[in-house]
């Protein structure tokens, strides 16, 4: 029988449930805030591994993870709540209608079937019109902004192309690899799923480019880490000093004002199996507990086609 959960667990999961989504920054310090106001102690953030591991061993009784993640443009370390398995609760639990998640599963299918994960907003905002219900421009660009707010999209202005987002790839990950296949690889240089990155044209190898550009980047005549045929794609260089990512509202509330702030979910797929987002009521759950298409899709082919090009 798993012990029961001290106030600073409880703080740091009520103030984790409604953020959704903390960066590893972030996670930790509210760890160490968490411990100092209701411990009275300086924690090393070393013991934050097992501070978490205490947490999710109670969480998993309501089917329920903290998981760690990365996103893909810098390799920055996430974490989300994850949702275990489909019950009729979670089917209902969604903040998002049907329209809005049979558009952003399009929106996904864009962006997987691209050869590099990226898509322009030209691109998507034009790709609801063939939904039925359409998705007009107006609502596309406000849905992408809304997918983007919510971290399951992520928008890089400078080359102005979206991809998924850390939330997405933590609490969805079962679903991309149900779904898509092949399509969905893991990085050899990392061993994180890569959906953004560079592929090789001779083999199924396909590299995050930050990690092309830490581990291959300097080679003279880079290779392909799996088939070492010569790599075809420029790899550019990655700035010194990694952006931070945004710091979201924990990093600057008390634990305890964050705690107190609204814990409503803003799971998308209610009704896919095990890759569920944490819906509204496992959320609530957890919080008071307290101590598309099933059909392959075309980005597999996409995928068999570049191979044979």
């Amino acid at each position: 029988m798993p012990g029961k959960l001290s106030d600073a667990h409880r703080c740091f999961l009520q103030t984790f449930i409604s953020q959704h989504l903390l960066n590893e920054a972030d996670a930790i310090r509210l760890f160490q805030d968490c411990s100092k106001q209701f411990l009275d102690a300086n924690v090393p953030a070393t013991q934050f591994p097992s501070f978490l591991n205490e947490i999710n061993t109670r969480l998993r009784e309501l089917s329920l993870e903290i998981r760690r993640g990365q996103d893909e443009e810098y390799g920055r370390v996430f974490y989300g709540l994850v949702n275990l398995h489909q019950d009729e609760a979670s089917k209902l639990a969604t903040d998002f209608d049907a329209k809005e998640i049979g558009y952003f599963k399009k929106v996904m299918d864009q962006i997987i079937a691209s050869d590099e994960g990226v898509c322009s907003s030209v691109e998507l905002v034009n790709s609801g019109a063939g939904l039925q219900p359409a998705v007009g421009v107006s609502e596309a660009t406000g849905l992408l902004e809304k997918f983007s707010r919510d971290k399951w999209l992520a928008f890089n202005r400078d080359e102005g192309h979206y991809f998924l987002g850390a939330r997405t790839l933590i609490e969805l990950l079962p679903h991309l690899r149900g779904v898509y296949g092949d399509a969905v690889v893991d990085c050899p240089l990392c061993t994180n799923v890569v959906v953004k990155g560079q592929h090789c044209s001779q083999c199924d190898v396909k590299v995050h480019t930050h990690c092309a550009s830490r581990v291959m980047g300097r080679r003279d005549e880079p290779q392909c880490p799996g088939c070492q045929a010569p790599w075809p794609h420029h790899i550019p260089e990655m700035p010194v000093s990694v952006p931070a990512p945004a710091a979201t509202a924990a990093a600057a509330a008390t634990p305890r004002a964050a705690a107190s702030s609204s814990t409503r979910g803003t799971g998308l797929f209610g009704s896919a199996a095990a890759s569920t987002p944490a819906s509204s009521s496992s959320r609530r759950r957890a919080a008071a507990s307290n101590g598309t298409s099933s059909q392959p899709s075309s980005a597999t082919s996409t995928r068999s086609s570049r191979r044979a090009r």
